[in-house]
């Protein structure tokens, strides 16, 4: 793909770093190898954006592209996140071949090995080459060092941790390829969320995912089952939706977090969901999710809009669910069947960043908290029956007003 204008030549000639700002949003390109000389392929110009006119969520958003496209293909999706007050990132990495088609003969192992060197550059076989001054850790270290430099009051420097990645405080989001890389970040590092467009690691020929998403007890889990989210088109010519749906979406845990949400019949705000989908005619299924030329607008607006902010939604929160476990006098124990009086249960609310008056909500009901800690806060369930399973949702909130995600049991 060649993707050249007036607007790419003028970032080139003004030192690599240049921003315009369409209402309050600034934008900039810096060319890769002004931030590390030793990067010396795929040296398209990264892309930022940011919006200083509103309350900084103080995390940021990585986005990487699919096969063979740059970040400047990707500016809508990119700007959006912006727009809503992350740091913003499009992030040029070696990205030329796909990865299915790479591994098309290989072992269910092969996808890993692949996108592991491509990201932290170390070797693990002949199918890529990339060097460690060319991964994208060290690609997206340099350009934070570079950003925290030549623009110091917007605190870019607040997502390394002593020179590292500070994963914790970061986004990491793609299409096609780059959601592959996202969802396989979540997996060997501890992410604030990973989202996953038109994206799946899947061998048609041995009928199974890769094994980083069906097996993740043989990668690190860094991250827990709320931090994965996807959206891909019913249609998408290249990523089956079913396979991606169906198996895969499972895998990560995806579907425990709200139903498949088609957001064509979104009226308003979407239900809030870990997965959407779309059946909207849009010329190119695959691209038009997330690629700038390949976007449907409305009113000026791209259509799915609505799905990148409701996968964006409540980010910056570093309260979250990630499982629910059903008690029975204080042990833990299978789910009970449907009907069954639920005052002889407690569950047990497991994640992270709750505080002494966190609000626990199954629906619309408050419940009693039995005890809690950080990591964990145990309820009595309301009076009456146990449902059937998922059929109802647990939020938590804490007394600032910051909130969980949603998860039903």
């Amino acid at each position: 793909m060649l993707f050249f204008s007036k607007t790419i030549l003028i970032c080139i000639l003004c030192l690599s770093l240049c921003f315009d700002a369409t209402g309050q949003i600034q934008t900039g390109f810096v060319a890769p190898q002004d931030t590390d000389n030793e990067i010396d392929i795929n040296l398209n110009n990264h892309f930022f954006a940011i919006n200083p006119s509103v309350p900084s969520k103080n995390v940021l958003v990585v986005f990487f592209p699919g096969t063979g496209g740059v970040p400047f293909v990707y500016r809508e999706i990119i700007r959006n996140a912006a727009e809503l007050g992350f740091h913003s990132i499009g992030l040029n990495y070696p990205n030329d071949e796909a990865v299915n088609f790479l591994c098309r003969q290989g072992t269910l192992d092969c996808h890993a090995d692949v996108r592991l060197e491509i990201i932290d550059g170390t070797d693990r076989g002949s199918l890529v080459d990339v060097s460690r001054a060319n991964s994208i850790e060290n690609r997206l270290i340099k350009l934070l060092q570079y950003l925290n430099t030549e623009r110091p009051s917007e605190d870019w420097g607040q997502f390394l941790d002593t020179g590292e990645t500070a994963w914790t405080k970061i986004v990491v989001a793609g299409h096609s390829q780059g959601g592959g890389h996202a969802g396989i970040l979540g997996r060997f590092r501890p992410v604030r969320r990973a989202l996953m467009f038109a994206a799946n690691d899947f061998s048609g020929a041995l009928g199974m995912p890769a094994n980083w998403i069906s097996m993740p007890e043989t990668t690190p889990n860094a991250s827990t089952p709320d931090k994965f989210r996807a959206f891909s088109h019913t249609n998408d010519e290249l990523v089956n939706f079913e396979t991606a749906s169906t198996i895969s979406w499972p895998l990560f845990g995806i579907d425990r977090f709200g139903r498949l949400v088609n957001a064509d019949d979104a009226t308003g705000v979407l239900v809030e969901s870990n997965s959407y989908t779309s059946t909207r005619e849009c010329g190119n299924h695959h691209g038009c999710v997330a690629v700038d030329q390949r976007l449907v607008y409305e009113d000026g607006v791209p259509v799915y809009k609505p799905v990148w902010d409701a996968l964006l939604e409540n980010a910056e929160s570093e309260v979250f669910i990630s499982d629910v476990k059903f008690l029975r006098k204080a042990e833990v124990t299978t789910r009970p069947y449907a009907g069954q009086t639920a005052k002889r249960y407690t569950l047990q609310i497991n994640g992270g960043g709750f505080t002494i008056g966190s609000v626990v909500r199954l629906g619309t009901v408050g419940c009693v908290v039995v005890s809690s800690s950080e990591s964990q806060i145990v309820v009595a369930l309301p009076a009456g029956k146990v449902g059937t399973e998922r059929s109802r949702r647990i939020r938590v909130t804490n007394p600032d007003g910051s909130k969980s995600n949603l998860i039903y049991y």
